[in-house]
């Protein structure tokens, strides 16, 4: 007898043992007792993808727009950083990020199969998503400028768009091929949306009216006008004889779809409408405004039933469930909102990260520390080996735009919008002194000569030179015209620096005498940055990306560095220049091996809930692509991994409790850097 025999399957995180079963040995057999053979052993099943983290940190931008999967089940949120995400709404959790658009998300809606949805972009496109696999199916592209709104067909089968450009498109969804063409408003067009039996199609525009289309034809059938401000929202309640639509003139207006008429006006908002919507029995509207509320309405009366009071900033969006019992807002405060539309009450608050984006990164001579300076007003030092956050420098009352850190990496110097520059101890985290004499916003701070002096660049057109030891100013640099926007050290010397200015030219100065080397004219436009060439090695060179990607510039050998999902503000080469470092308005900060363009970690913190608090910034992630990560302790909230148990199954979240011995890996990170 075979024994039976149990494999552990060692490449699967959280996999129990498999049993391959129990095959008994048949005796020899003759032609005339002839015995079937067993079935072949199939051998274990097929080894599970590896748990993929997906951290719980949110958009990191305000949020434009939400949608539920017909089931309910399932929320997907669009925002300003890019990316769309799905989210669990029952347990109001993370799982999975869509990223692909390279400008804000607009729109988004499922189709009616629940396994796709659709997104509009600023990009000019829309795009299909596969949820099960997070995967680009296919991209809708002609629009001349952004698409604004995206919707389906009843048998989804196809879509129609709405434009910047002035026009609505409609698509075929399985080949992505423009059908039609919508022309005929006067203005950019911000909604369109299929009546119930497809056969319609409604428009809304900031031209102040709403036109409904016939959809075989491309015909106008009907124009809807009375508003005295952009429209920004059009829908049918589900029987298609009534039109909602949603203006910047404060109002709703109800029509009846045959006639073109008013039906009611709804008014209650104090500021404008941005979205509204019919509960699927057509008996609720909900309206979404930028006075910070969402209302829901009695369709038959007009009276309003509730205010939905929740969110920190405009509300850009509302829909209802598919059973009507709830509501979903979105927000410029980087939230959506789960509501109960009986009660008025919030259920559930899917978060975002309010601390913005980080403006600017150094990395220290030794390579040892990586400094960041964010729009949460902040300045944050991290141990570049471990990537543990080392000190959070808390006393800018506005955002801080600019950084530098002392070759000894013992002080870092900072500059905000609010016009301060202060010095800092990193060992303490306090600050050593203020520097005092520029008479607008300082948006450039060097250390030079070994940290002996700081040099300052600001709006008021003047550069500065200051005894980092005493604060007093040494020398001021007058030569621009209009304010000094960005400043290089010239790493050859060490006496030249060069400043770049929206006058439209960048100078070279004589940092010991203040003198103008070298004016350098020729720019159409204001210049905003300067860089010094240092020691890089082969195959590397500059860097950019507002679109979200730094991308090398050397043909096509140069690697594009992608992953972040929001603008890249800053970038810097670690001394050997075997590493790229880059700060994003998506809130981390990433470490790039130069010459394959692959990530090595992201470093990130968490808002604090008093941005003056002695405790503010304490919470930080340093985590990897492939899920290793160290962090503090109340940070690892933040970290779930996804589980395909079964192709065709809803994924399930496992929490840091169950994985956190195979992926807490502080040494990864000193690898990843070359440290021992």
């Amino acid at each position: 007898m075979q024994d039976c025999r149990v494999l552990a399957r060692s490449g699967m995180l959280l996999a129990a043992l498999v049993a391959l079963g129990c095959h008994r040995a048949q005796p020899a057999t003759t032609t005339e007792n002839v015995i079937e053979p067993a079935p072949a052993d199939p051998g274990p099943p097929p080894a599970a993808k590896p748990p993929e983290l997906v951290l719980q940190t949110g958009h990191a931008g305000g949020v434009r727009a939400a949608a539920f999967s017909p089931d309910g089940t399932l929320v997907v949120t669009t925002s300003f950083d890019t990316t769309a995400i799905l989210w669990d709404v029952a347990i109001g959790q993370i799982l999975r990020t869509f990223t692909g658009h390279v400008g804000t998300v607009y729109a988004v809606a499922f189709h009616p199969d629940g396994k796709r949805f659709l997104t509009a972009s600023e990009d000019k496109s829309a795009a299909l998503w596969d949820v099960a696999t997070g995967q680009k199916l296919r991209s809708f592209t002609g629009h001349g400028d952004a698409v604004t709104a995206a919707a389906f067909s009843p048998d989804g089968a196809r879509i129609v768009t709405a434009s910047k450009d002035k026009t609505a498109a409609l698509w075929d969804v399985a080949t992505g091929q423009r059908i039609r063409t919508f022309i005929g408003h006067a203005n950019e067009v911000y909604a369109a949306s299929f009546h119930p039996g497809g056969t319609q199609v409604v428009t809304a525009s900031a031209d102040k009216v709403a036109i409904l289309w016939d959809v075989e034809s491309g015909q106008q059938l009907r124009t809807f006008t009375g508003h005295t401000g952009t429209i920004r929202a059009a829908a049918f309640n589900p029987d298609g004889t009534r039109i909602i639509t949603a203006s910047e003139d404060k109002t709703a207006v109800l029509w009846d779809a045959a006639s073109g008429q008013k039906v009611r006006t709804l008014v209650g908002h104090t500021i404008w409408l941005h979205d509204a919507a019919f509960s699927p029995n057509g008996k609720h509207i909900v309206t979404a405004s930028f006075d910070r509320t969402a209302v829901v309405w009695d369709a038959n009366t007009g009276q309003q039933l509730q205010t939905l009071d929740g969110h920190a900033s405009w509300v850009y969006a509302a829909a209802f469930s598919p059973n009507g019992t709830q509501v979903i807002t979105t927000s410029a405060d980087a939230t959506a909102i789960l509501w109960d539309v009986g009660t008025g009450r919030a259920v559930r608050t899917f978060h975002g990260r309010r601390d913005g984006g980080l403006l600017a990164a150094v990395v220290g001579r030794d390579g040892n520390q990586i400094v960041t300076a964010a729009a949460d007003r902040t300045v944050t030092v991290w141990d570049a080996g471990t990537g543990r956050l080392l000190q959070t420098l808390i006393g800018h009352r506005d955002e801080v735009n600019a950084v530098s850190l002392r070759p000894d990496g013992k002080q870092v110097v900072s500059a905000s919008l609010d016009g301060s520059v202060i010095v800092w101890d990193v060992g303490t985290g306090q600050k050593v002194r203020t520097l005092v004499g520029h008479a607008d916003r300082t948006d450039a701070v060097l250390f030079i000569n070994e940290g002996r002096f700081v040099f300052t660049a600001s709006l008021d057109k003047t550069a500065i030179l200051w005894d980092a030891e005493t604060g007093q100013r040494q020398r001021t640099f007058l030569g621009h015209t209009r304010g000094v926007t960005a400043a290089a050290l010239n790493p050859a010397d060490g006496r030249q620096v060069a400043t770049a200015s929206d006058d439209a030219t960048a100078i070279l100065w004589d940092v010991n005498t203040g003198q103008k080397t070298r004016t350098l004219a020729g720019h159409g436009r204001g210049v905003t940055a300067v860089a010094g060439q240092s020691r890089r090695p082969a195959g590397s060179n500059r860097l950019g990306g507002q679109d979200g990607n730094p991308l090398g510039r050397n043909g096509i050998t140069t690697p594009a560095f992608v992953g972040h999902t929001g603008e890249i503000r800053a970038a810097s080469f670690t001394p050997d220049g075997t590493r790229v470092v880059t700060a994003s308005f998506d809130g981390t900060v990433r470490l790039w091996d130069t010459v394959t363009g692959k990530e090595l970690y992201s470093l990130m913190s968490f808002e604090a809930k008093d941005w003056f608090a002695a405790e503010a910034g304490k919470d930080w992630l340093a985590v990897t692509p492939d899920g290793y990560f160290q962090g503090s302790p109340t940070a690892e909230q933040y970290l779930r991994w996804r589980v395909d148990d079964r192709p065709g199954e809803r994924p399930r979240l496992v929490g840091p409790e169950q994985l956190r011995e195979t992926y807490y890996r502080p040494e990864v990170f000193r690898r990843l850097l070359g440290k021992r």
